[in-house]
């Protein structure tokens, strides 16, 4: 960038009133006279600086100090570019954990102004951190370290190349002016001419070196020829010695092409004259026969020379006599051939590395195993041919028996294509191997079928003892399967379930398959077309699928399996005892392949072994579900029969109720007292039909009518009623947390569970009187709570509602408490009741996957606890109207909300915030009103529960095509969105409905502001 040239848009644009380094109290003229000795005078002190040999570091830094100087707020840093990559050569000033930080950056279109500037290869004037785009990854840095303007340029080469950046810091916003422009190019300029000097001096030194060693080289003869006939123009008096010609042979023509070996002649001219003619120099390495027909070995090393005008003019070269270190490796290379064919006929595979893991010798055995040639090998180290943990562990290994000087014995594992095998390895160190100093030398044996026997031996018994200590069914499957891929890392075991139906599979275990896949095999049709899976179970047999994509068993699924990573699938069928298909064992692998023998034997292993654990499962299930049948048959047969009748009766009882209250009302005005009366009597005749119903449902198991329930206005309400009936010697008092979360319950069933229960506590305070204490809290179960005092362990992570009722009656005895839920069991006397209250509150709660239980002191009362497990939403948060209302600045917001209603409250309320909206009822024409102008919207939000497009896939689609665009997700009850799911989408901010005005302001105002701050 020149001087003059204008400033970047994003300069001309900026408002801060920022100083700059000329408004000094000296005139512009002085300053930049002062400024331009001060160049002079660093120009000439870098040159003698070069002069006495210092260190291109201490040269460099030597410079940054002197700019500093010049500018007392300012700090400048240098860095070379190596490849792709810039490092710090001098930043004398700059804090050094910042310098550590950006070190090694990758230059590239937004790497700060220097990484900018070297990739771009013009200026980059960044005059305030905080706000450039450039400065996005390291903008916290820079600004935590005071840095807030940062100005870099390219340092060029004189060939025009990039050799690195010369910055300069400010630690505040400030904008150059033409003189800084042009004082940054000079600093520039000159920070150039020094690495290309200290660089060629650096150069001339090394080559100097080398010439030197060659020249000093015994048996070196030197030697010229002309570029274009090669005629020899000159050539070291050494040669005669060497081969014998006089001094008169080298001036004849093809003089040197006819001393040549005749079986090396024909490819050295053609490699040297190609060589030449691309101008480059070479060497290589030949044979020449002497005056008397002798075999000579000679290294030629040629160089081409071009006049003042760059054509090229004479060929160089040296000539070293090798043949006493050709001979050497002859026959160094026939003891090796000897040693390498008695290691070749070994069972057992050989190698030899250095200390780095460097292959310096394998056997055939080696190469059989591995299936690479040892010419692949050789050289190669350790994590060039195994992968990194593999290669690091041998690694170890080798160092270990160097370091212990003896031989060590060591069970290693390594990868193969059917499989890890273990191989017992006995090393030893070698002190000197060919010129190594130090090598390591190995013999292996595989005892890989030794150690898989065992580990399914192992395994076995494993499933076993689960079976024996009646672990669950779904841990014991699950357990073989990750047995199973221990043995065949990389893959992936399932255990699919004959239905009862007999015609579909179930997912029994799959502990590493990927989830979607794993659900999608749940409810798996059984068929020959349907998966390797559905085709064993169907036909009985194994079934191998080297590569579904190729398979017809696999062309209903699509791309399904490939796009979970699944490319192979074998499935073997296991058996009943009788000879039925009870499931389908399959193994799985992300690339296409065909199994082993040892993989079928896994297999008829683990299918095996599935078998005797579903087997015990079934006829132990089947045990338990005809105890039960027995039980509940007897009970219900009783139940069945005296809550036909009841419920009957006093149906016919609840109609004339109900039906004259109703005319009644329908008579009197809604002021009137009475009205208010018979709404009492209507609304326990409704509660009395509830009880109907419970009886019903508890003898019949009729269906529940299940909805979100928020337990606190159910208690209210029964409390209400008991206030109202129980005498005034029961106090009764409600504790109740201040925010619980909804239930899924039937309310008029929950509402009899609180009436029993309170009405039989009552009963057992009588005239003497008491306490009654209702409380409400949530409480956090762990597995074993929950399995012990729920009928089905389905809770909600652990999290309940614990509803307690305590009364301060005379209590239970003891020996009545283990049957105190049972049918007809009472503790009243006859004609007080006939036992049936509290078993149907045991069968509500069970039904509700609760649990109950009941613990009773004699003389001091009981307490009767019952879980009910959570709603998993929150609750909306109340809010003070007192607090104020956040307002916006005009702000787009696109509103979707298919309730024509709700769509236009939304509107005037967001429109009274100050902000600009955009109402759409249909999600559809949401989205494309959106991808239309994308950019013009500031926020959305949008309902989850509409037609055509939920919420939750229109904000996919929405952030698909703007990643950064904010979205507020409303509902007023959904089963399938959380606050958790919504904000791993990608969703900013989730809403309940109803939308309450201070809530919504604040909720907007938050997610702007947080967009803001990125």
């Amino acid at each position: 960038m020149s001087s003059d040239s204008p400033l970047p848009p994003s300069l001309s644009e900026t408002k801060r009133d920022v100083p700059h380094l000329d408004q000094l109290q000296l005139p512009t003229h002085i300053l930049a006279r002062q400024r331009a000795l001060s160049s002079i005078a660093s120009h000439k002190l870098l040159l003698e600086k070069i002069a006495i040999g210092e260190s291109l570091p201490d040269i460099l830094t030597l410079f940054c100090r002197k700019i500093e100087e010049q500018f007392p707020d300012m700090w400048c840093s240098i860095l070379l570019l190596e490849g792709e990559t810039l490092h710090h050569v001098a930043a004398p000033s700059l804090p050094d954990s910042y310098v550590r930080r950006i070190d090694g950056t990758v230059i590239g279109p937004q790497v700060g102004s220097c990484g900018t500037a070297a990739y771009e290869q013009d200026t980059i004037i960044v005059s305030d951190i905080a706000r450039d785009f450039r400065w996005t990854r390291y903008k916290d840095l820079a600004l935590h370290h005071g840095l807030q303007a940062c100005w870099s340029t390219p340092i060029f080469s004189s060939v025009g190349s990039v050799l690195g950046t010369f910055a300069m810091y400010f630690p505040e916003p400030r904008i150059p002016d033409a003189m800084h422009q042009g004082v940054i190019e000079m600093y520039a300029h000159l920070t150039g001419m020094v690495i290309e000097r200290s660089r060629l001096e650096e150069s001339l030194v090394k080559n100097t070196s080398r010439f030197q060693r060659l020249v000093e080289t015994a048996n070196l003869i030197p030697w010229e020829a002309d570029y274009s006939t090669w005629r020899l123009t000159y050539i070291g008096p050494q040669v005669k010695q060497l081969l014998g010609f006089p001094e008169d042979y080298w001036r004849e023509d093809r003089a040197w092409e006819r001393c040549l070996h005749p079986e090396d002649r024909e490819w050295v001219i053609a490699h040297c004259r190609e060589t030449s003619r691309q101008q480059r120099d070479f060497e290589l390495e030949y044979r020449v026969k002497t005056v008397d027909g002798t075999t000579v070995w000679v290294h030629d090393l040629v160089s081409v020379i071009h006049d003042q005008n760059g054509e090229p003019q004479f060929l160089q070269g040296f000539l070293i006599d090798i043949t006493k270190q050709k001979a050497t490796e002859v026959a160094s290379q026939k003891s090796e051939e000897r040693l390498q064919a008695i290691l070749d006929h070994s069972p057992a595979f050989v190698f030899v590395k250095d200390l780095q893991g460097r292959y310096l010798m394998v056997n055939r055995q080696w190469e059989n195993c591995f299936g690479m040639s040892r010419m692949d090998v050789l050289g190669k180290t350790i994590h060039e041919i195994f992968p990194k943990d593999t290669a690091d562990a041998l690694l170890a290994n080798d160092r270990h028996v160097y370091e212990k000087q003896a031989p060590v014995e060591f069970e290693e594992v390594l990868p193969q294509d059917d499989g890890p095998h273990t191989y017992l390895s006995i090393k030893f160190p070698i002190p000197a191997f060919h010129e190594e100093s130090a090598a390591v030398c190995g013999i292996a044996t595989d005892i890989t079928d030794r150690k898989r026997t065992e580990q399914l031996l192992q395994a076995q018994n494993t499933v076993l003892q689960l079976l024996a200590h009646g672990d669950p069914l779904d841990h014991i499957l699950e357990t073989l399967c990750v047995l199973i891929e221990r043995q065949r890392p990389g893959a992936y075991c399932s255990i699919l379930l004959v239905n009862d139906c007999g015609k579909t599979l179930r997912l029994g275990a799959a502990p590493s398959l990927p989830e979607e896949f794993a659900r999608g095999l749940d409810g798996l049709t059984i068929g020959e077309l349907y998966g390797s899976c559905g085709a064993a179970a169907f036909l009985g047999e194994p079934v191998i699928v080297p590569d579904v994509s190729k398979d017809p068993r696999f062309d209903l699924f699509g791309d399904f399996p490939s796009k979970h990573g699944i490319r192979a699938c074998w499935s073997t069928p296991f058996f009943s005892g009788d000879g039925h298909v009870l499931g389908s064992f399959c193994i799985s692998h992300s690339l296409p392949c065909a199994p082993s023998d040892y993989d079928e034997h896994i297999m008829t292993t683990a299918a095996h072994l599935a078998s005797i654990t579903y087997e015990r499962h079934k006829t132990e299930r089947a045990l338990k579900e005809s105890e039960a049948k027995l039980r509940q048959a007897q009970k219900m047969e009783a139940i069945g029969t005296l809550a036909g009748g009841i419920a009957h009766d006093f149906n016919n009882i609840l109609t004339a109720i109900l039906g004259f209250n109703e005319l009644a009302r329908s008579l009197l005005h809604d002021t009137s007292p009475v009205s208010r009366y018979l709404e009492e009597v209507h609304a326990a005749g409704i509660r009395a039909k509830g009880l109907t119903k419970q009886i019903l449902v508890f003898s019949r198991q009729t269906d529940q009518e299940l909805k979100p329930l928020y337990l606190p206005q159910v208690i209210e309400e029964a409390v209400r009623f008991l206030r109202a009936t129980l005498p005034a010697t029961i106090e009764i008092n409600t504790v109740f947390e201040e925010k619980v979360c909804p239930i899924i319950a039937d309310p008029v069933q929950i509402h009899q569970v609180l009436m029993n229960i309170c009405t039989n506590a009552s009963q057992a305070m009588g005239e003497r009187g008491g306490m009654l204490e209702v409380c409400l809290e949530s409480a956090v179960l762990t597995e074993e709570e929950i399995g012990r005092v729920c009928a089905e362990v389905e809770g909600n992570g652990g999290s309940y509602l614990k509803l307690t009722i305590r009364d301060t009656g005379p209590g239970i005895a003891p020996d009545m408490l283990e049957r105190i839920f049972d049918p007809f069991f009472t503790t009243k006397s006859a004609g007080d009741g006939v036992g049936l209250g509290l078993s149907v509150v045991h069968g509500i709660v069970s039904n509700h996957r609760g649990g109950i239980k009941v613990d009773s002191t004699l003389g001091v009362g009981t307490t009767f606890t019952i879980f009910l497990p959570e709603l998993n939403i929150s609750s909306v948060q109340e809010r003070s109207n007192d607090v104020p209302l956040e307002f916006g600045a005009g702000e787009h917001i696109l509103f979707v909300e298919d309730e024509e209603s709700i769509a236009h409250l939304g509107k005037e309320i967001l429109r009274q915030l100050g902000y600009t909206v955009r109402v759409e009822t249909q999600s559809i024409n949401a989205l494309k009103v959106f991808c239309e102008n994308p950019e013009t919207f500031d926020l959305v939000i949008t309902d989850q529960t509409m037609p055509n497009m939920t919420g939750e896939v229109l904000s996919q689609e929405l952030l698909r095509r703007r990643p950064d665009i904010p979205i507020i997700l409303c509902t007023g009850y959904s089963p399938v969105m959380t606050p958790e799911k919504a904000r791993d989408l990608g969703i900013r901010a989730f809403l309940w409905k109803p939308l309450l005005l201070h809530d919504l302001s604040e909720t907007i105002h938050q997610v702007l502001s947080s967009r803001k701050s990125l």
